[in-house]
């Protein structure tokens, strides 16, 4: 009986033993499945939980030249355990059966999973590490996207699942390590099922079919013609992405998001690069107040996969798991829906972001576990809507049609006297007044939407600027010319003359900026440069034919048509100045019929600018 005793105690004792320290040596296989330790509470026997805070260790992963994948784990807080696999990213839970080899120190172990040796590694002492360096060779005909996954424990306690890497795409046959060519390894492109691993062609067919994709505009997948693309497809565990840009150079930046609104406020933000000659990635918080920061730190289940920059187009995919915080904001797309953001813009020095110049939100919130290709038309901004309108209604109408007047029309209508000054004075100084009101309106309002200036590679805002600055100058130069009789009046004539037709030069070539503004929304609306050009040339050949017409006239009599030098200012002399009754001259008829015809194309040209501002 004492010796049966003894026996039950020393069996007891062992097993304690074991308990507390048998993983000293590393893991056992049978956590090859979720890779968590079987640790267990001192005093209570139960289960030992992962810590939820983020891990303080950190996992790389590296391809090498010759094939192989060099994967570090290191920590600033020393970790006695760990273990090291590498998983498929679009499923995390399927273990990628490579082999690891720990090249710079040979007192790690190797776990036998799924039938398959060394696919995983592990410690085979519990010694303080701060950094773990193996080299893991991928199988021959590995194809598809790789995530190393690690568990790391500091004690019996306190261990940290999950820490993961970024991923490394392999979209070739793997060849053996010691190939001499290992060039065909990885292209640097995208995930398995995304876009550019197939033509442009397949990319757009597959939009709403195998993956969800939102352009640049609502039709441009229909029509492909995207100059902007994301596009996503969900699994089990998170949702995989990719964003592609045309690009002017490589000083651009291209990048995608989701949000819980609308208005792109609290959205997580991945940026694609380039950095010197190679494409990065990054990730961003777009705060209130339309401010955006670069994150120190990676979200944690947020991973970057491929990138690429070719022929013009700059390209990246990244994961993210379903439930992720950012910024102390919890992310669940597995259950939620959100906003897509995708825009692109320049970068100025330092990689510091410019304002965008393509963007576009989805209208609604979308289900990222749903393949669906959003079509929704953004909501116009009503102040830039205004914006335009006033500013096309004020150049090509009213200036436009006061130019043309102050030029042919002072010889005509001359018994007629409106408010003491003949008709083409006072119906071009009541259009220009009232031009100059509608610029200063549509300023006001452009400059209240925008808070300010706002910079930009467009030029369209600066040349706004200063044609409406030509534009204010007209009436000051006008209110201090020289008196009717002065020897120098012709200087005057010339002067507000070159002011005001480089005003509307400029202005009509800040039109023509305006639809390749994201603000605008007339991505779409080929037709509003066309109607432009059209108005461009209608005005141009008017014009031409008007200054023909007055030569004509001229051969037939002496020309009265006032000249450059003429000191007229519009006022109707003394009757006693007056030898006879005023007629007009020649060719009057024709002028005002040239005069009709045009004033009706102008107001259909700006209808139509107008209405598509609103409608389109």
């Amino acid at each position: 009986l004492m010796a049966s005793s003894m026996l039950a105690v020393i069996l007891v004792v062992l097993s304690l033993a074991v308990r507390t320290s048998t993983y000293g040596g590393g893991a056992p296989n049978s956590s090859c499945e979720n890779m968590r330790p079987h640790h267990h509470t001192a005093g209570t026997g139960t289960p030992a939980e992962p810590q939820q805070s983020p891990p303080p260790q950190k996992l790389e992963a590296e391809l090498q030249g010759d094939g192989t994948v060099k994967v570090t784990l290191s920590s600033e807080e020393p970790f006695k355990g760990f273990q090291i696999q590498a998983r498929r990213t679009e499923s995390m839970e399927e273990i990628v059966p490579g082999t690891f080899v720990p090249k710079t120190d040979p007192s790690y172990g190797f776990l036998h999973c799924d039938l398959h040796e060394g696919v995983a590694v592990t410690h085979r002492n519990n010694s303080p590490k701060t950094q773990v360096v193996v080299y893991w060779t991928p199988p021959k005909d590995l194809t598809g996207s790789v995530t190393f996954m690690a568990t790391a424990v500091q004690d019996m306690q306190t261990f940290w699942l999950g820490i993961k890497s970024d991923a490394i795409l392999f979209t070739a046959p793997v060849h053996q390590t010691g190939s001499t060519d290992a060039s065909t390894l990885v292209e640097t492109s995208t995930v398995p099922g995304s876009p550019h691993a197939e033509t442009l062609e397949g990319m757009y067919s597959r939009c709403g079919d195998t993956m969800g994709c939102l352009g640049n505009t609502p039709s441009c997948i229909a029509s492909k013609s995207c100059k902007l693309l994301v596009t996503w497809t969900a699994n089990d565990t998170g949702v995989n992405y990719e964003m592609t840009g045309k690009v002017d150079s490589s000083t651009a930046w291209v990048a995608a998001g989701i949000s819980p609104t609308k208005s792109m406020h609290d959205a997580a933000v991945v940026e694609c690069f380039m950095d010197g000659d190679k494409p990065e990635m990054r990730e961003s918080w777009n705060a209130p107040g339309y401010q955006n920061k670069v994150l120190d730190k990676v979200t944690h289940g947020l991973s970057f996969l491929a990138r690429r920059f070719a022929n013009g187009v700059l390209s990246c995919a990244f994961y993210r798991d379903h439930r992720t915080v950012t910024e102390e904001l919890t992310f669940d797309t597995s259950v939620n829906s959100y906003h897509v953001l995708l825009a692109s813009g320049p970068f100025d020095t330092d990689k510091v972001k410019r304002q965008h110049t393509s963007r576009r939100v989805s209208e609604e919130s979308l289900n990222l576990n749903l393949n669906y290709v959003s079509t929704a038309k953004e909501q116009k901004d009503l102040f830039v809507q205004l914006h335009g309108s006033l500013m096309t209604a004020a150049w090509l109408f009213f200036v436009s049609t006061s130019i043309l007047i102050a030029r042919y029309y002072k010889k005509v209508w001359e018994k007629t006297v409106i408010c003491g000054v003949k008709p083409w004075f006072a119906i071009h100084r009541l259009f220009m007044i009232l031009a100059l009101m509608l610029m200063i309106a549509g300023l006001v309002l452009i400059f209240y939407r925008i808070g300010g200036w706002s910079a930009t590679s467009n030029p369209h805002p600066i040349l706004g600027i200063v044609s409406a600055g030509l534009a204010v100058l007209q009436p000051f130069m006008a209110a201090f010319r020289c008196g009717a009789d002065a020897p120098n009046r012709y200087i005057f004539n010339w002067l507000h003359w070159m002011n005001g037709n480089s005003a509307f030069i400029i202005a009509v070539i800040t039109i023509f900026f305006a639809p390749s503004l994201n603000k605008a929304q007339l991505e779409e609306a080929e037709w509003f440069v066309y109607v432009v050009v059209a108005f461009v040339i209608f005005n141009a050949v008017v014009h031409i034919i008007m200054q023909l017409h007055q030569w004509g006239m001229d051969r037939k009599v002496a020309s009265n048509d006032i000249k450059m030098s003429d000191r007229s200012n519009g006022s109707v002399p003394p009757a006693e100045d007056m030898p006879g009754s005023p007629k007009d001259a020649p060719g009057g008829g024709f002028r005002r019929f040239v005069l009709g015809v045009y004033v009706v194309v102008a107001l259909l040209a700006v209808a139509v600018l107008v209405a598509t501002i609103w409608l389109a």
